[in-house]
């Protein structure tokens, strides 16, 4: 019996290598299928499916900001991601009465809250509390993500959950991209973003086919270790960025960011879905603390190189923008910047909540969403 146990298992590791060593010879001498012409790829900006996250907070905002030693004593945090790239806990109800979809940056990711604290999920549990419905409410933020990558994930992946109502949460991306380049798509110079790409299938590099299944297979198996290398390999610090002085025409800034808003607008009211905009809640202010002052230096005044004074009234006006378009379109506006203190007790940084700030603006958001959910 031993033997043929092992005579047994020595055969699945030949067949196993001789299948690994075809792919490899066959993508070698074809390339990868359905390589015959170059198909433009513009992938989704998501966090990677199935991904289990277990990193530091305090290394996730020391190295955002390029700092060392600022953040310190805030524990870790777990993220876990669906198969669609959602964070969950989402799809708690296989039939729900209600869907929520909330899209935006980091401040809707939450990444670094409690799971369970998280305002996109815990929102849908003060709704069901509150109505009786039962309510998936999605989590698709993503960090460094604009409206425009919201806008993209709304179509492409947003669209088949059939959402009642989606909430669209953008500001300081939006900023810093439109200051800088002045567009989403291109820079000032007319080259194209990483991530858009002419991608040619036939000329990926050798092996990256099998590379990737192999890559899939580990992270379902085992998503705790994969998610802590993923973790290790992108919380170090980052080097501090050059100050540059930029130009930049703030109505270009302003109207791009208002188009986008009109375009989610109408593209939730087309496909039946309530709109719902919000303002960002932050700790700025005309008057910055010592960690804001630092934190914006730290930063090299994001690249831009203008003063922190001048920043404040650009970022202040794109929350004004919000305001406008969702009144001039008839559209709930949910005002968390006037919600929420401005108090080191809701935010870890310039816009990053606590815990404390995830669940005080869950309360503001299902406070509005009521208005609106049973109608």
């Amino acid at each position: 019996m031993k033997k043929i146990l092992k005579y047994m298992s020595v055969g699945v590791v030949c067949v196993a290598a001789v299948l690994i060593i075809l792919e490899f010879l066959l993508e070698c001498l074809y390339g990868i299928p359905n390589s015959e012409r170059a198909k433009r790829a513009i992938p989704i900006n998501e966090n990677e499916p199935y991904i289990v996250q277990i990193a530091s907070r305090d290394d996730y905002y020391n190295g955002v900001y390029a700092v060392k030693d600022v953040f310190s004593g805030l524990g870790d945090y777990t993220a876990r991601i669906d198969a669609n790239g959602f964070i969950e806990p989402s799809k708690v109800h296989d039939e729900p009465d209600r869907t929520i979809l909330f899209l935006g940056g980091s401040t809707t990711e939450c990444i670094t809250v409690s799971e369970e604290k998280r305002y996109p999920y815990l929102v849908g549990r003060m709704l069901e509390e509150e109505t009786g419905y039962a309510v998936n409410s999605y989590n698709a933020g993503v960090g460094g993500g604009t409206s425009h990558d919201s806008l993209d994930t709304l179509i492409h992946k947003g669209l088949v959950l059939e959402p009642d109502i989606a909430v669209l949460h953008h500001n300081i991306n939006d900023l810093i991209m439109l200051l800088k380049y002045e567009d989403y798509c291109y820079t000032k110079t007319g080259e194209s973003y990483d991530f858009y790409w002419m991608q040619t299938a036939g000329s990926n590099p050798i092996g990256n086919g099998l590379k990737a299944r192999l890559k899939n297979v580990w992270k379902q198996l085992f998503p705790s270790i994969s998610g802590r290398i993923a973790a290790l390999n992108t919380s170090k610090a980052l080097p501090l960025p050059q100050n540059m002085q930029i130009e930049y025409d703030q109505e270009v800034v302003f109207s791009k960011f208002r188009r986008n808003l009109e375009m989610f607008i109408s593209i939730c009211e087309i496909n039946d879905i309530r709109p719902v905009l919000m303002t960002q809640a932050n700790r700025l202010g005309d008057e910055p603390d010592e960690l804001i002052r630092q934190l914006y230096e730290a930063c090299g005044g994001y690249e831009l190189g203008i003063e922190y004074s001048e920043f404040w009234k650009l970022y202040e006006e794109m929350n004004s923008i919000i305001r406008t378009t969702a009144d001039e379109y008839d559209v709930l506006c949910i005002d968390l910047e006037n919600n929420i203190e401005n108090s080191p007790e809701f935010f870890c940084d310039m816009v990053h909540y606590t815990d404390e700030g995830s669940v005080k603006a869950a309360n503001v958001i299902t406070r509005e969403l009521l208005k609106i959910l049973k109608e």
